[in-house]
């Protein structure tokens, strides 16, 4: 015949029963003690026989990071069964534990006054390569630990809550609620992102002066762009490949953007050249040349290109000069000085190399 073990134990405990009934009405000294000992056994074996041997999963900890952001552990044990030794394997499947398995973080709002969800993730999330969650899986009293992907200042109320659909010998320990103090992060400002946007020609009169459009799609630019040497446009060019390259005119950020168009994010700035050409050169346009400026993209600072003038200059006359300053000028008002005995004016043309 099969032993059941647990009829077994009911009927033992039946008979404990009757005994210390009998024994404290017997003994009303020992009364209490006998109490005491048929509630521990009343618990014991409640705890076993109403579930099966099931795992524990657990958040193990919560902590604030160097960085700012919430470090999250959880683990896995067999706290709860009281009865056995040794460690309780997880009962479902792999990849349902992988997918369902999630992970709830909950800030306190104060404006609402009310927990609003800060994140989730799924174990499938947090772990791609499914590496770590399948030795977490594999290993009893086993542990795994992730950090937030948002950052936080100050101090914040959380509530963390472990779901998983691995039934488990226990509950209490799947949430966590704590405050948190973040002292050693500083949120840090976002770098500038000075853009080439197009390089074109402005013509006027008989000769083309190249025009450069420039745009921050970054944070704030330092006010040490405008000030001493501060950054600088420059324009370089060459007739032929085989040449090196020439500068064409390099102005400071001060002159070209007195106004600091660029100093904020969106800001924009269109810059003439003051200097003429009259037929086709390589032209390299550099914004921030020195690297005074730290920007979060350094690699859209430059552009190369060709640029053709295609008006014809009278032989041996010279182009009107630009005004310094003007780095837009506005529409009507671009100069167009008639020009001036060759003598009598510097020569701010570039030297003439034909193909």
């Amino acid at each position: 015949m099969k032993f059941n073990f647990k009829k077994a134990k009911l009927a033992s405990l039946v008979i404990a029963l009757a005994l210390c009934f009998f024994a404290g009405n017997s003994y009303p000294m020992i009364k209490p003690t006998i109490v005491k000992l048929f509630e521990t056994m009343i618990d014991s074996f409640s705890s076993s026989s109403s579930s099966p041997h099931y795992p524990n999963l657990a958040i193990s900890s919560v902590k604030v990071l160097p960085n700012g952001r919430l470090g999250i552990g959880i683990k896995r044990d067999s706290k709860g069964n009281k009865d056995i030794v040794g460690h309780v394997n997880l009962t479902i499947p792999f990849d349902t534990f992988y997918k369902r398995t999630t992970i709830s973080i909950y800030r306190f709002d104060h404006t609402k006054q009310r927990f609003a969800l800060w994140e989730k993730h799924s174990l499938a999330q947090l772990d791609p390569m499914k590496t770590q969650i399948l030795h977490f899986y594999q290993s009893p009293n086993c542990n795994y630990s992730f950090q937030t992907e948002k950052t936080f200042q100050g101090t914040d109320t959380f509530g963390i809550i472990l779901e998983s659909p691995q039934p488990e010998s226990r509950h209490d320990d799947n949430h966590k609620l704590v405050e948190l103090t973040s002292t050693t992060h500083k949120r840090q400002k976002k770098q500038a992102d000075l853009v080439i946007t197009s390089v074109s020609m402005k013509n006027v009169g008989r000769y083309c002066y190249p025009k450069v459009r420039i745009e921050n799609r970054g944070g704030e630019v330092s006010d040490k762009a405008w000030q001493g040497k501060g950054a600088v446009l420059a324009l370089y060019y060459r007739s032929l490949p085989t040449q090196s390259w020439q500068t064409f005119v390099k102005v400071k950020f001060s002159e070209f953007d007195p106004g600091k168009r660029l100093k904020k994010r969106g800001g924009t700035i269109t810059y003439t050249c003051d200097k003429a050409i009259d037929q086709t050169y390589r032209f390299k346009v550099v914004i921030d040349d020195d690297n005074n400026i730290l920007e979060s993209n350094e690699t859209n600072n430059k552009k190369e290109l060709y640029l053709a003038c295609n008006a014809h200059a009278i032989p041996g006359s010279r182009p009107p000069v630009l005004p310094k300053g003007k780095s837009k000028p506005a529409p009507g008002k671009i100069p167009t000085t008639k020009t001036p005995p060759a003598q009598r004016v510097p020569s701010k043309t570039i030297p003439i190399h034909r193909y």
